[in-house]
């Protein structure tokens, strides 16, 4: 911009004492209004698109043109010339806007207002590292047993037991073991000849015969058993997960 006003100063000496170079824009357009009128319409233009290609290279350098400096560009090729001042707000606009959004998304220095390479444009483009696997060590103290008794009765049984022999109810021989039994029910303590003549004769020999009473004794005695619900632990440390690993990713907000 400097370069073209410069340019039109070499050529309009006279109107050197009414140009003020400071501030530059207002010195630019100026020179434009001035050379309207003394100038062809190709110098004109031709100087205008010079001046319009050294903004937009400004512009592509990094010099934002916002507010009141794009409005003053607009004045400045409208006061020239060039089409309607619509059409060049329009012009100006659309580069305004496509130097907003020329940077490259690289989600680390470049994370807004961008475009990757295919030209789709981004609100935010961040990158987010891998995040890994977060844990904590959650020491657990011994736990005791926990258990409980169990109490069991006596187990009993019966058997018979003898007891002392029959003993004889005859008279000749009473009070000795019988060795025999009368049929009358009557015992003698003899096997020989004549024994029961008395009584019937014998029913059955072969004693001593003996006394038998049932009595109860102890299959098993009461007892005790433990029951274990639940077995002692010792001591141990467990890993707890608390947040999961986390792959890189991009957070993407993309423009409308």
């Amino acid at each position: 911009m400097v370069k073209v006003c410069l340019s039109l100063l070499s050529h309009f000496k006279k109107l050197k004492s009414r140009i003020r170079l400071s501030p530059k824009l207002k010195a630019s357009f100026t020179i434009l209004e001035k050379a309207r009128s003394r100038l062809q319409r190709s110098l004109i233009l031709f100087l205008t698109k010079y001046m319009f290609y050294d903004i937009i290279y400004s512009m592509r350098k990094g010099f934002m043109l916002k507010g009141s400096v794009s409005k003053v560009i607009i004045y400045m090729l409208a006061t020239v010339g060039i089409v309607a001042t619509p059409v060049v707000g329009g012009i100006i606009g659309r580069a305004i806007e496509d130097q907003r959004w020329s940077r490259i998304c690289d989600g680390v220095n470049i994370v807004e207002i961008c475009q990757d390479n295919s030209g789709t444009k981004y609100k935010k483009y961040l990158l987010h590292a891998a995040e890994p696997e977060k844990t904590k060590q959650v020491h657990h103290e011994a736990e005791p047993e926990k258990s409980h008794i169990v109490k069991h009765d006596a187990v009993y049984g019966t058997r018979q037991v003898r007891g002392d022999c029959i003993r004889t109810n005859i008279s000749y021989k009473h009070g000795t073991c019988a060795l025999s039994r009368c049929r009358d029910g009557m015992y003698s303590g003899s096997t020989g000849w004549g024994t029961c003549n008395y009584h019937g004769g014998v029913a059955v020999t072969g004693g001593p015969w003996y006394q038998y009473t049932t009595e109860s004794y102890v299959v098993t005695p009461a007892w005790e058993e433990k029951i274990v619900d639940v077995p002692a632990k010792p001591a141990w440390t467990e890993t707890v997960v608390v947040s999961p690993a986390k792959a890189e990713w991009i957070e993407k907000i993309v423009e409308k």
